[in-house]
């Protein structure tokens, strides 16, 4: 094949993705349900969030509620601000964890929830 043929091949398949697009596979990537942010000073860090994203604070929980559960909507910001199971909360130097469903996790054995991660 010479070079005219090769850039004329090139040129028809680019044509076909100009008129055809790219078939693309459903992208089905895990997506966290909670997030635990570590802060120093609670009540600014409430006011932030509540102004952020115009969202109520949940104190039994320590977290602002998106969403219900169980839904892809859902998700858990949670604020953590006095030691707990995992230690003391050092700020933003301290352990943070991120949560996916467990049904992104290969259906967990049949169970719903999230699945910690920390990082």
């Amino acid at each position: 094949m010479n070079r005219a043929q090769i850039i004329s091949r090139m040129v028809r398949v680019v044509d076909h993705y100009i008129e055809l697009g790219v078939a693309m596979p459903d992208l089905k990537a895990p997506a966290s349900c909670q997030v635990t942010i570590n802060v120093t000073d609670l009540a600014k860090s409430i006011s932030f969030y509540q102004a952020a994203f115009d969202a109520v604070f949940n104190e039994e929980t320590s977290s602002f509620q998106f969403g219900t559960w169980p839904s892809e909507g859902f998700f858990l910001l949670t604020v953590a601000h006095e030691p707990n199971e995992h230690g003391k909360h050092e700020g933003p130097a301290g352990v943070s964890r991120a949560e996916v469903p467990y049904a992104s996790l290969a259906s967990a054995r049949g169970r719903s929830g999230c699945a910690q991660r920390v990082s």
